[in-house]
């Protein structure tokens, strides 16, 4: 590990980078992200709007139903059939979703993702640390 640039004056570049903490931290209890199935339909089916998909979706076995919506939503529940709060989209989903969309790979997880706010917690308390440490260096 590089514990160099770790010193006192760099610090603040440690404590305002949540994205370079959050890749550091290896104990914690809590996650950092949860998955809502709700949004998950949102943005699968902008997805699908914005890459105009629905052929292929009515082409791989959804063209037995009579109008979009019951299209988009029969894909929708094959896609979120092994959804969870804490993965998303299962191994499932993937597979029925790259079916229409081989590049997929490289956004789904994604897909109804939240953040949980626990980092800032973290970074917080790592700004607190810092000011209570310079003010017990000052006296």
């Amino acid at each position: 590990m590089n514990y160099r640039n770790m010193c006192w004056n760099q610090f603040d570049d440690f404590v305002n980078d949540i994205d370079y903490f959050q890749e550091k931290i290896l104990c914690h209890s809590r996650p950092f992200f949860v998955y809502d199935q709700e949004q998950a339909e949102e943005d699968i089916t902008k997805y699908i709007e914005e890459h105009n998909l629905y052929d292929d979706i009515l082409s791989n076995g959804y063209d037995f139903l009579c109008d979009k919506t019951e299209v988009i939503e029969a894909f929708l529940t094959d896609v979120l059939w092994d959804f969870t709060l804490e993965t998303g989209i299962g191994s499932k989903g993937y597979d029925k979703f790259s079916e229409i969309d081989g590049d997929i790979c490289d956004i789904i997880s994604d897909f109804g993702k939240r953040e949980t706010g626990i980092l800032d917690l973290y970074m917080l308390a790592f700004k607190l640390a810092k000011e209570q440490l310079k003010i017990s260096k000052e006296d």
